[in-house]
């Protein structure tokens, strides 16, 4: 009787030891299945201009005849959109001024045509076909009308396809024409 309250005893402390080692294994268990969080928030920045072209049509001999001159470089233009909305905008030049000499002598009838332009990326951006340069004027040059699906929209014309065309008949006189270019960006689309 001896030996079974031995052998009694010694199967219940068993069982009490697996079962005291048992408990934390399901502690430890429990714990590798707790969840966590990760987050994280950004705050709204600017609409920018980042980069716009100097028109540089390079330099030749002065002709009696009607000439199209394209640009020495290709034109890029750069736009940062990141106010973190899908707000449309649209972007703008204008010629201040016709080509004067220091002198204030114009290159009358001169005129500026930007034309086939590609934009990155493609979505929600549109350009026009052609965008004709009037002084005193402001031409649409890019529209984006929601979410472009990037931060950064750059837009490029091939320097072939920005041309400036002069008379033959405008008096020319051996200097530098300029005019001053103004890009204007707005947080709006226009409804052209």
């Amino acid at each position: 009787m001896k030996k079974k309250k031995v052998y009694v005893g010694s199967l219940v402390l068993g069982l009490l030891l697996v079962v005291c080692y048992m408990l934390p294994v399901s502690k430890v268990k429990a714990a590798m299945s707790t969840n966590s969080d990760s987050s994280i928030s950004f705050q709204a920045g600017a609409l920018s201009i980042l980069s716009v072209p100097n028109f540089e049509f390079g330099t030749w001999e002065i002709s009696p005849v009607n000439r199209t001159y394209s640009l020495q470089a290709d034109a890029s233009i750069a736009v940062a959109d990141l106010r973190g909305s899908t707000s449309g905008w649209t972007l703008t030049v204008k010629q201040e001024t016709q080509l004067k000499t220091q002198q204030n002598e114009e290159l009358s009838g001169a005129q500026i045509l930007m034309k086939a332009g590609t934009a990155t990326p493609s979505t929600a951006i549109t350009l026009p076909s052609q965008i004709q340069l009037i002084p005193g004027n402001a031409a649409t040059v890019m529209t984006c009308s929601g979410n472009a699906g990037s931060n950064l929209i750059q837009a490029t014309w091939q320097g072939k396809n920005v041309t400036l065309t002069v008379p033959g008949s405008t008096s020319k006189y051996a200097t530098q024409y300029t005019c001053t270019l103004t890009w204007t960006l707005a947080d709006v689309p226009t409804n052209e």
